[in-house]
Parts: structure tokens; sequence; C-alpha cells
């Protein structure tokens, strides 16, 4: 699971350079994502994140963008807004979740969602978005399924 926060290009190409380094961590063998993890280009961290995720086999994962609350939008492009749709994988294999208050924003499927009492509550929305039966809580209050 890898949580990116998407108020800005720029923070959000951060995020990407975290997962990058992460993800090399975790899999030293993903010989295309050592420089990467390395390195400070946030481009290339994008792009080796992308490419990961998009991997055949590469099937159990989520990606939230958070914060997303500055969409770049039809007949709108003032400034500080942005298109996250370059920055999505190209896949359909895993899950994504994108966060914002623009009412406004077009993209997947809308969830309107209130201020939750419960986690339980919580992890009712993510199991019906992500399409993951039996999200639950285990022991010290975390997804057993994630």
């Amino acid at each position: 699971m890898f949580w990116v926060n998407s108020k800005d290009v720029e923070t959000l190409k951060q995020g990407y350079a975290a997962a990058a380094r992460r993800i090399y961590r975790e899999h030293p063998s993903l010989v295309h994502l050592k420089a990467v993890a390395e390195g400070s280009d946030l481009e290339e961290a994008a792009e080796g994140v992308k490419r990961w995720l998009s991997s055949a086999r590469n099937d159990q994962w989520l990606i939230i963008y958070d914060n997303y609350d500055t969409p770049k939008l039809p007949g709108y492009d003032g400034p500080g807004t942005f298109d996250i749709r370059p920055f999505l994988p190209e896949t359909d294999q895993g899950a994504v979740l994108v966060t914002t208050r623009s009412s406004q924003l077009q993209l997947g499927r809308p969830i309107a969602v209130k201020k939750l009492r419960e986690i339980k509550h919580s992890l009712e929305i993510l199991s019906q978005t992500s399409r993951r039966d039996g999200l639950s809580l285990g022991k010290g209050h975390l997804p057993t399924s994630l």
C-alpha cells in the first residue's frame, strides 16, 4: 500500500520517489529501480514506480492519491491546478483511490464520504471501492487483508 500526498505536482513526485525507495528496499533485485531509488530525478521515480505497478504478476497493491484538491478541470486552468491522470498507473490489476474535496472532479467512480464515526465504516468503503472482500479489524486495529 502506498499513500501519496497529491496536493501539488512536486509533492506527488516526491511521494513517488519515496515509494521507489521503499519498493527497492523490499525488492533489491529490481535493477531498474536502483538508480531511481538512489537518485533525485523525480520524473524517473514516477515512471519507475508506474512501471513496477504495471508488472504482469504484480496485482496486490493499493495506491492512494490523497489531497488531490486542485484538479485541472474543463474550462478552469487556475494556478496550481494539474491533471493527475498522467501519474496514475496504466493498469487495472491493482487498486487506485483518489481523495479530493473537489465536487467537480470526474475521474473513476465517485463516492461521497461524510465524517466517519468508526473505523469499520472506513473499511467498508475501502472494501467496496477496491473490490476486496473481507477487510476487517485485526490485531492492533489494522486491516487484515491489505
